[in-house]
């Protein structure tokens, strides 16, 4: 039994060691620095990078408290299956093994089971200690007072704030010193409603035995009703009533004596109105409140005077609500509503804002023109406490701060409502640029999660004053359709090197249906307008876009060359007749369905194996492995640490002639091999091979049907050779290569390439950087020029009738070989298409592709038929065959693989 570890999305370990990959300790101690905890509690071991190799390959700490290891930010992290066995937290061993099973196979104190490097084992004379990786500097003599240190200069005033209030702002209370108070008996009379003292308590007392008498009447009722009801019942006596009629008497006399209290109360109140033509601010303070939200909550006795109101704007007991005794105002209250506005504005005039904000808030009701009074007034402060306690209106709350210089309390407020780029403006202000650079990045991370590149790139060059990350952004916006001809028009605007810009956007950042859209951000350029030399560059540029769209059947950018050429008044009657001509742009069709992997690996190589997709990715240093089925199943692997550059791995795979997928390069640390199996997503296994070896000069490599073997073509020397190895790296046959009967020089081929090779027909088929080569297993070679530099090729499944595809830089070429020789199978076709990308389906069907578009041909007919299109959402980076009818798919650059479904017809 073999034991392997299968790599799982989720950590199914607790954390209780770490790997620090590297051979440098002054790295290792650098991460240990960075996870803050004490180095006496870790345990130290030095990872070779193998069997063969005692050179380290990193650094294997192991955490004697595992409560040390939670919350840390640990990058390689290992879990323990059992005591002094350890394995990565996103792993599992296969096939499962007991606990007891691992400590019997158990030979060290400490055992850890690398992916890449295999089972490594520790004992306790194998522990290192952390001091010992410390190289301690030699010590110099000299005088200890030859290096004084010197006193650090005083820290640069930033900003200078005020200290905020121990206790928030009542903006009423801040208003209570402005009125005086005064008793209620010492509001001017008339002389006739002068009264002493004594009348007074009197009157009072006798208001209060009305209520009491009407109370009294109104329970002898009740008890009289009950009595009636119980013995007027059927069988009992009749119970009658002392002689009846006086407790009614009783509640009449008493309900004419609060009439009185009305008209009391009517007196009152023309009092009152009176007395704001007397003396404003006395009214004031005897003023009922017309309106409030928080009025009338109970009621309180009746009562013919008026009570005394303090002008105090107080908030503490504003929206509490209390027991009121309410009066039926009448006509008096469109009087009194017209005596409160005026004299609000008679505040407003003399400069007493804060009166005129109690008259509206407490009298009228109306705090939003309160908060506005005070605003306008200048009191800041307590118009933000309105809006904020009161209004629940935190924006205008932080607006008033703000305009207030209030700046410490206002950011708060704008935080929470998400105004991040107004808090930074404000720590701006402050002089506190650390924390505004942290709000402004914030913004900007927020705008591009929301794909607003226009206000992410105006954040970066206005507020975090980086240009170049701006105009990126920019350049994101017009790359990913959000605003883009804005966004690109914007990047321009933001360049000195115009001319240089244009063409780098044109040649790198310029996809087929984005062209028509670049013209018109060109056209509307005023640097264009007016620069003869960039409208020249403009107006090349044009032609060479109208000349690719009109090659399939598109006007778009034809129409726009009138603009370029305004003074040309014959050319816009020349392109109408042209787009009314029988030019019809062919369909276009759009995915059907998506695999989606993982975005943050590059996914370099990526190969079709029958039901499934195989691939290569690498994220930093990790690379992986996916399987993937056609209905988005999906499985990843942790491979290995890359030891090398990756641009040295080489993958080879042919699912139609052998079950096996080979990586391979100096790249790979360690050579395995290991059973991709089939299961319930995927319908057939294949073998999964790394090689750290090749042939320093090799140009391909190829497999036949036995998976244990790999044929090699690369030079030896001065001569090209084709040999065949077995997967361990054994030559088992060696060949020289012939052309035409005699040993071919690696001088007499120099335009040979790094090139795929395909066992087809009893030959392996590869490509030049000009021609199309076949030879068969012993060496003996045959080429067929093709005199255009050769981009890219396909060849059709050995069950079909055997022909080639070649992507050139001027068309694509057919080819059909024979036994005896190959040959063309007609002229170029697709010229001018900017193809690189070329796929062979069944049924006489092949796509071309180029970064940015994808075109579908019929080649069953002696010409090449253009069927349809493919506008993908992103550039493309591979064509890949999909393992049903009428059907290919795209690797787009955002990691999506997009399938599509030919026409039919």
């Amino acid at each position: 039994m073999v034991l392997e570890l299968k790599y799982s999305e989720k950590a199914l370990w607790p954390v209780a060691a770490a790997v620090i990959p590297g051979g440098d300790p002054e790295l290792w101690l650098a991460e240990i620095g960075c996870w803050g905890i004490a180095p006496n509690t870790l345990r130290c071991f030095i990872m070779p990078q193998g069997i063969r190799s005692t050179k380290a390959a990193g650094l294997f700490v192991l955490f004697q408290d595992s409560k040390n290891a939670a919350g840390l930010s640990v990058r390689y992290p290992y879990g323990q299956v059992t005591d002094g066995f350890f394995i990565p937290v996103n792993s599992f061993l296969f096939p499962e093994a007991l606990p007891e099973e691992i400590r019997s196979l158990k030979l060290w104190d400490v055992q850890v089971f690398h992916p890449a490097i295999g089972l490594v084992g520790f004992d306790k004379k194998d522990e290192i200690q952390l001091a010992d990786l410390l190289d301690i500097p030699e010590e110099k003599d000299g005088g200890w007072l030859t290096e004084l240190p010197q006193a650090k200069p005083y820290p640069a005033l930033m900003s200078i704030s005020l200290e905020p209030e121990a206790q928030p702002l009542d903006a009423m209370d801040a208003l209570s010193a402005l009125i005086d108070k005064q008793e209620l008996s010492d509001i001017p009379q008339d002389e006739a409603d002068k009264k002493t003292v004594l009348q007074k308590i009197l009157k009072g007392l006798g208001i209060i035995g009305l209520w009491i008498l009407l109370l009294f009447a109104l329970i002898g009722k009740v008890i009289f009703a009950i009595l009636r009801a119980f013995f007027g019942r059927p069988g009992r006596a009749v119970y009658r009533s002392p002689k009846a009629g006086w407790l009614q008497q009783l509640e009449n006399w008493v309900g004419n004596r609060l009439k009185d209290i009305e008209k009391q109360r009517d007196s009152e109140l023309n009092r009152l109105v009176k007395l704001f033509d007397k003396n404003n601010d006395e009214a004031l303070m005897y003023a009922i409140p017309l309106n409030s939200p928080y009025l009338n909550r109970g009621t309180a006795p009746k009562t013919g005077k008026l009570s005394r109101r303090s002008l105090n704007l107080n908030l503490r007991g504003f929206g509490s609500g209390r027991a009121a005794d309410a009066w039926e105002l009448g006509e008096y209250r469109n009087t009194l509503r017209q005596q409160y506005i005026r004299s609000a504005n008679l505040n407003i005039e003399k400069g007493d804002y804060k009166k005129a904000a109690y008259i509206y808030a407490h009298l009228l009701g109306d705090l939003h023109t309160a908060a506005k009074v005070l605003q306008d007034g200048r009191h800041y402060r307590e118009a933000a406490a309105i809006y904020k306690d009161h209004l629940n209106n935190r924006a205008k709350a932080a607006e008033c701060l703000e305009n207030g210089g209030l700046l410490g309390d206002a950011i708060p407020i704008y935080v929470e409502l998400g105004s991040y780029e107004k808090a930074g403006d404000l720590h701006t202000q402050l002089g506190q640029d650390g924390q505004a650079r942290k709000y402004y990045q914030d913004t900007v991370d927020r705008s591009l999660s929301s794909k607003d590149y226009l206000n992410a790139s105006r954040l970066k060059i206005e507020k975090l004053h980086d240009t170049e990350a701006g105009r990126k952004v920019l350049l994101d916006g017009w790359k990913y359709d959000n605003q883009p001809e804005v966004c690109l028009k914007k990047y321009f605007e933001t360049t000195a090197e115009l001319d240089a810009e244009i063409k780098a956007v044109y040649k790198d950042h310029l996809v087929m249906r984005k062209k028509t859209a670049f013209l018109n951000v060109l056209v509307e350029l005023p640097e264009v307008r007016n620069d003869g030399h960039l409208q020249e560059t403009a107006l090349g540029i044009a032609y060479e876009i109208v000349h690719q769209q009109a090659s399939r059947g598109d006007h778009s950018g034809m129409r726009l060359l009138t603009r370029f050429l305004p003074e040309d008044r014959l050319l816009g009657q020349d392109s109408n007749r042209y787009i009314l001509q029988n030019h019809r742009k062919p369909a276009t069709i759009a995915a059907t369905s998506h695999i989606e992997l993982r975005p943050d690996i590059q996914w370099n190589w990526i190969v079709n194996y029958h039901d499934q997709l195989l691939g290569i990715g690498i994220k930093q240093q990790e690379v992986f492995l996916v399987r993937a089925n056609w209905d988005g199943k999906i499985a990843y692997e942790f491979l290995f640490l890359l030891a090398a550059d990756p641009r040295t791995l080489r993958l080879v795979a042919d699912g139609f002639v052998c079950p096996v997928l080979i990586l391979a390069g100096k790249a790979v640390p360690l050579q395995t091999n290991k059973k991709l199996e089939s299961y319930s997503y995927f319908e057939r296994e294949a073998t999964f091979y790394q090689l750290n070896w090749l042939p320093p000069q090799a140009l391909a490599m190829g497999l036949k049907a036995n998976p244990g073997e790999l044929f090699v073509f690369h030079s030896n020397g001065d001569h090209l050779c084709l040999d065949r190895f077995s997967i361990e790296g054994d030559i088992l046959e060696g060949n020289y290569c012939l052309l035409n009967g005699e040993q071919v020089s690696i001088y007499e081929m120099a335009n040979l390439r790094a090139s795929e090779m395909f066992w087809r027909k009893e030959h392996f088929y590869l490509t030049g950087q000009e021609c199309l080569i076949r030879m068969d297993e012993n060496g003996a070679i045959e080429i067929l020029p093709l005199n255009a530099q050769v981009l890219d090729f396909s060849i059709s499944s050995p069950h079909a009738a055997l022909k080639i595809a070649v992507i050139t830089d001027k068309g694509c070429l057919l080819i059909m070989p024979a036994v005896k020789e190959m040959h063309l199978a007609g002229n170029f076709f697709a010229a001018g298409s900017g193809a690189c990308f070329v796929q062979l389906l069944p049924d006489n069907k092949l796509i071309l592709a180029s970064c940015e578009m994808a075109w579908a041909y019929d080649i069953s007919g002696p010409e090449p038929k253009l069927i349809c299109e493919v506008e993908p959402g992103e550039r493309i980076y591979k064509i890949l065959t999909v393992p049903k009818r009428h059907h290919f798919a795209l690797l787009e650059e955002d990691n999506r693989v997009s399938v599509h479904q030919l026409p039919e017809n």
